[in-house]
């Protein structure tokens, strides 16, 4: 499994884990691939840094929620 590292333009990252298979056989991110986000840069992982976690979205019925 190999994870992406967003940063934001207020100098904020997150960490999403790549759960779906592209067209051409790469590991792509469902949750950036359905949302428009702002931000600044996107880096392929091929391992989670250590101390690090993953960001977890949750769809409600008024948008999305960050879950802890």
């Amino acid at each position: 499994m190999s994870y992406v590292k967003v940063t934001y333009y207020d100098g904020t990252n997150e960490y999403y884990e790549n759960d779906t298979i592209g067209w051409h056989g790469e590991e792509r991110c469902s949750f950036l691939m359905n949302c428009h986000l702002q931000y600044r840069r996107i880096k392929y992982l091929p391992t989670l840094p250590e101390g690090k976690t993953i960001t977890h979205w949750k769809q409600h019925n008024k948008g999305w929620r960050k879950e802890s």
